[in-house]
């Protein structure tokens, strides 16, 4: 962390605030009915939720302290956020750079609890991808919307209820969808989202019938190329923590692809009845 400068750290935060804003306006009004999708600002920061889910990622708080000092009373703010919504629990996701560095201690304070770490990874658009790209990839539009959104709530296990909210972020202002085909048939995709001069990378699925042939390699040198040509400087993704006891593939990927790790970044989780 303390080799990235302070505009580098804030652009790996903010796109993601930027990101998951959008995510959560995309979903359609019945569908945010039936999930309890909602969302505010606090802040710079973002509270998103989705109460009829008891999954994490998509009940958090993203960027709190970054881009301006934190107050105590925001996360008094968040946590009568996500109770009013019905979230049965919640996470913050504390970027190491948040400010102030007495954050660590409001949250204890409040009921939260250590839960895990997600890793951030981040590397320029210069020499994007070497060698031809995958044929097997290309852009696709709402005609395989439905498709991507069935591939994504199977891989990260959602209700039916997600496939109308992972497919209205097809065609949505800064982001584009990428496929990867066998023949006519989408088996793998992955979304890329532009703001700023800054890229995000996620949304990352693949068939079981498809996985270990390159796929997922294959789509990150696409979106790598697209994020260059779209005039991005840089690009950013999250993942899970890779440890020893507990590795992520995923991580080990985007390093062979040229990423480096900014920083790990704790979460912690707060019971909304605590």
């Amino acid at each position: 962390m303390s080799d990235l400068s302070e505009q580098l750290a804030l652009d790996l935060e903010r796109i993601e605030v930027d990101t998951w804003s959008s995510i959560t306006e995309a979903a359609p009004p019945e569908t945010a009915r039936s999930l309890g999708v909602s969302w505010c600002r606090i802040g710079p920061a973002l509270a998103a939720a989705a109460s009829r889910l008891d999954v994490l990622m998509y009940n958090l708080v993203v960027g709190l302290g970054v881009g301006a000092p934190a107050r105590e009373s925001d996360v008094d703010q968040a946590i009568q956020f996500f109770r009013a919504a019905g979230s049965p629990r919640f996470m913050v996701t504390l970027a190491p750079h948040s400010r102030p560095s007495t954050i660590g201690s409001w949250l204890p304070a409040r009921g939260f609890r250590p839960h895990n770490h997600w890793i951030k990874l981040w590397r320029t658009v210069s020499d994007p991808a070497s060698g031809v790209l995958d044929p097997r990839v290309r852009e696709m539009g709402p005609a395989h919307a439905e498709a991507f959104a069935r591939c994504g709530v199977e891989a990260f296990d959602l209700p039916e209820a997600g496939v109308p909210w992972l497919a209205a972020t097809v065609g949505r202002p800064g982001f584009r969808h990428y496929a990867a085909f066998d023949g006519d048939d989408a088996v793998g995709f992955g979304a890329l989202y532009v703001d700023g001069g800054v890229g995000w990378l996620g949304m990352a699925s693949t068939r079981p019938s498809h996985r270990r042939q390159g796929i997922q390699s294959a789509l990150i040198a696409t979106r790598l190329r697209e994020a260059a040509r779209l005039g991005c400087e840089i690009v950013a993704v999250e993942t899970a923590d890779d440890t020893p006891e507990k590795p992520n593939p995923s991580t080990h990927n985007l390093i062979r692809m040229g990423f480096q790790v900014a920083y790990r970044r704790a979460n912690w989780v707060r019971q909304t009845t605590a």
